[in-house]
Formats: C-alpha cells, sequence, structure tokens
C-alpha cells in the first residue's frame, strides 16, 4: 500500500502516468472522460498550466461542457486541427482565437509555454470525435510518446462513452414518439396541441417551438399556441410572407444558424410572440387530414436556438 514511498521521483511519475491513462478506460459519461484525460495529459508532459479536452456530440462540432452541447467555432488554431486531423504545437496563438475562450484562459497565460492541440480521430468515419488541449513546456520525443498513447486510450473511451449517448438519445426519442402518440387520443385540440409543444421541446432540445397548421381555404398557417402556452388570439401568416411558408411551401428542412443574417426572415412577421431567437430550424409536417386522403403537407413545425 506503501510502496510508492520507496521510489524514485521518476518512478513515481511514470506510476501516476499508467494510473491515469488506466482511468480513461473507466469513464463511463463527458465529465469522467474530461477529468480522466486532463489527469492523462497532466502525468504525460511537463509543468503543465492548462488541460482540457472537447467530446464531439452527434452533431458535428458540438461539444460537451458541463453536460450541455455548444458548437466549436470554425476559425483559429482548433478548427485547423479538426480539418487537418493532426497534432499543432503552436508557440504563437492571437488573442481573438477561440482557443482561449474554450480554455477560459488569456494570451497573456501563454508566457514562454506553448500550445498542444491534438485531434482524436476515429479513422473508420475519418471524423474528429475529441480534442486534447494543453499549455505546457516544449515537449519531448518521450512525452509526445506519452501523450500518442492518451490519444489511443481516448479514442477507445470516447467511441463508447458516444455510443451510450447515442443509444440514451435514442431511446429517449423512442419514448417522446410513444408519449405523442398517446397524446393524439385527446380530443381538446388546444390542449392536444400543447402537448405537442412539449413533447417537441424535449426532443429537440430547443428553447422554444411553434406548430403551425395548413389552412387550405385561406392558403395560411395557423397556430393556437406558442410554445407551451395558449395565444389570447390565433395566429395566421400567408404563406407568401413568411420563412415558414418558404420551408411550407419547398417541403425542406431549413436550419438557419444565424437569424441576423438570413435576409429571407422578416422580424415583423416571423418572430412570433415577441420570440427574436439565434437560430431557428423549420421542418415541414407530412399527414392526413383523414384515413380516406394521401399524404401531405399540413403544416410546419418550428425550433428556435436548438
Amino acid at each position: 500500500k506503501f510502496d510508492f514511498l520507496f521510489k524514485r521521483p521518476s518512478a513515481i511519475k511514470a506510476t501516476q502516468y499508467e494510473d491515469a491513462v488506466l482511468s480513461i478506460s473507466a469513464a463511463m459519461n463527458p465529465a469522467d472522460f474530461n477529468t480522466a484525460v486532463c489527469s492523462s495529459i497532466h502525468a504525460a508532459l511537463q509543468n503543465v498550466y492548462k488541460a482540457e479536452v472537447l467530446l464531439f456530440g452527434e452533431e458535428d462540432l458540438t461539444y460537451y461542457e458541463s453536460d450541455q452541447l455548444k458548437h466549436l467555432i470554425k476559425s483559429g488554431v482548433l478548427w485547423r486541427v479538426v480539418r487537418q486531423r493532426r497534432m499543432e504545437i503552436v508557440h504563437d496563438i492571437t488573442d481573438d482565437d477561440p482557443f482561449w475562450e474554450v480554455l477560459r484562459l488569456n494570451q497573456r497565460e501563454l508566457g514562454e509555454r506553448v500550445g498542444i492541440v491534438v485531434p482524436v480521430v476515429n479513422r473508420s468515419e475519418w471524423k474528429v470525435i475529441a480534442l486534447m488541449m494543453a499549455i505546457s513546456d516544449e515537449p519531448t520525443v518521450i512525452q509526445l510518446e506519452k501523450l500518442d498513447w492518451v490519444q489511443k486510450n481516448a479514442l477507445i473511451a470516447a467511441k463508447r462513452i458516444l455510443n451510450y449517448i447515442n443509444v440514451a438519445n435514442e431511446k429517449k426519442r423512442v419514448e417522446g414518439m410513444l408519449k405523442v402518440c398517446g397524446s393524439l387520443m385527446d380530443l381538446d385540440v388546444s390542449f392536444l396541441s400543447i402537448k405537442i409543444h412539449k413533447h417537441i421541446k424535449t426532443l429537440v432540445n430547443c428553447k422554444a417551438c411553434e406548430l403551425l397548421v395548413i389552412d387550405e381555404a385561406t392558403q395560411e398557417l395557423v397556430s393556437q399556441v406558442f410554445d407551451e402556452s395558449p395565444l389570447d388570439a390565433e395566429i395566421r401568416l400567408p404563406i407568401s410572407e413568411s420563412i415558414y411558408g418558404c420551408c411550407f411551401s419547398s417541403g425542406e428542412i431549413m436550419v438557419i444558424n444565424d437569424v441576423s443574417q438570413d435576409t429571407r426572415i422578416n422580424p415583423a412577421v416571423d418572430f412570433i410572440n415577441d420570440c427574436e431567437p439565434s437560430n431557428m430550424l423549420c421542418v415541414p409536417v407530412n399527414g392526413r387530414r383523414s384515413s380516406l386522403e394521401e399524404v401531405s403537407l399540413i403544416g410546419v413545425v418550428v425550433c428556435y436556438d436548438k
């Protein structure tokens, strides 16, 4: 139990490195993965000032931070490493590089140290599934070999954790769909609409949502509920005058990552109930109005700030 007392400092360091690398294989969630990989980076390198790891989610360039998904900015050192899929040792990183935001540091803290960014690549899909980062002294060849071993173990653990997450998300999606199907037995249209809105928010993980149904007589998209609350007066949007009508007419999913930069959006019409989202997802809805009719477009589901 106390045999470490009789070991040389170099031997203790080696044992700490081995234990840290082994702990990566025991990680079962993003938080444990982050802790284990960062500990391994500290053990592998010399005088590490800060270490961080990003585990990318199901969507491209989204990573887990405190169980929340964030988007990786497509610029700077991190983005370059993702595109090139190879490690970089950087001696000079600009003040505005997203690298500093991710590590929650500023450029002055780099000093004489270097920034190290290592991609964890799933070669079967040729896709970066995690990024290992550190600010430390210039690494030696032996330290880089140790870091390579950390990377290999991180790959195995990351693939397993992402698989667990995907299975859990799929289970959650199916359970949500079953709840929606059960809710369809409700004869109160307004109450049914509120239930559908609630399930959509849960499934998509967005801040607010809207379900607009087509009124074929007037060619307007209509809703009596916003998010999970009934409206004082129903909303009627002409198909030709809104982004939602554009989605309905094209029958295609529309992903708007930056609402302020999309010229198709008319704030006076498209910002329903004073909702001013930063991003938007519009999905056309297919269905039958009766068992005798063929499947056709019947409305649009809109998710805000996913």
